[in-house]
Order: structure tokens, then sequence, then C-alpha cells
């Protein structure tokens, strides 16, 4: 079985996310390409019946289909859907150019979750 990971066609997977995901799972993962403008609903709906008896992970957050497939397990509709987050709750700071201080995303720190 191949799992499926969720990234936006923008955004790329840190080291550190790659490495959980391989623990995991493996070499058994490919991308589920999302496309930059995103899916309209009638296509998260297809996407999601795609997904149904499937491991996804979710790299990039798309609140619909993860509402969803969430659902979908939750409920005992789909026995063979497992859904699972990347998740971070360790932040730096970043001083911008302008002399501003932002805080981002650690690149380390990320914790692959499962939703049960």
């Amino acid at each position: 079985m191949t799992v499926k990971v969720i990234l936006n066609e923008q955004h790329t997977l840190l080291e550190n996310q790659k490495e959980l995901i391989s623990n995991k799972f493996g070499d058994q993962w490919e991308f589920l390409s999302v496309p930059a403008a995103g899916w309209n609903r009638k296509e998260i709906g297809e996407v999601a019946k795609e997904l149904a008896n499937a491991t996804v992970v979710f790299a990039s957050p798309i609140p619909l289909l993860l509402g969803t497939l969430a659902h979908e397990q939750g409920s005992g509709h789909s026995e063979g859907l497992q859904v699972f987050l990347l998740h971070n709750d360790k932040r730096e700071k970043k001083e911008l150019p302008t002399g501003k201080v932002i805080s981002v995303v650690a690149k380390t720190g990320w914790e692959l979750i499962p939703i049960q």
C-alpha cells in the first residue's frame, strides 16, 4: 500500500519531515500534488473518494479534505483509511531586512500525528 502525502505544488518537505514519513512508512509513499490555486469543493469531494481507503499524510493544510477524511475515518465508513498530520509547535524568530522580527515554524521538531 502506498501512502499519499498531500502537498501543495508550491511547497517542499523539510528533511526532518521526509525522515519522519520514511521512518513510519519506509519508501512506500508518494506525493499527491495540490495545485497552487487549490481545489474547488467538487474536486475535493472527488479526491476524498479516491483516498477513502488510503493512508494519507497532510503536509499542506486542505481543511475541507482533512475534515472529510477525518469524518470518514471516525465514522467507520472507510475501514482502510488512516489520516496523519505533520505538526510542529516550535517557532524560531527571524529578522527581516526591514528590521521587523517575525516568528516562523522551525525546521526541526516536527511530529507525525495520527488522527483518531
